[in-house]
């Protein structure tokens, strides 16, 4: 069996690009990280709004309880309308 380069050799310098389908957001999170699993969650509902767009996450899971949920809920909030803004 042939390999799908070989098949198809436009696809021997194609980039993958992980599908999420959540992205994880965390107080102890940090912006380096890709946001793709809960052991590497983003900090900032920014980021957390990006990186769902840019994978086309169909969510954003926010790790945390109490007031830090809150807010981290309420930012996010925010950044979601900032985004969908022309």
């Amino acid at each position: 069996m042939s390999s799908v380069a070989t098949r198809r050799p436009y696809l021997k310098h194609a980039t993958q690009v992980p599908i999420a389908k959540t992205v994880y957001l965390s107080e102890q999170g940090d912006d380096n990280n890709d946001g793709l699993t809960d052991e590497t969650p983003v900090r900032t509902a920014a980021k957390a709004v990006k990186t769902s767009i840019k994978f086309g996450a169909q969510g954003i899971c926010v790790l945390g309880s109490g007031a830090m949920l809150e807010r981290l809920n309420a930012e996010l909030a925010e950044e979601r309308k900032k985004a969908m803004r022309p």
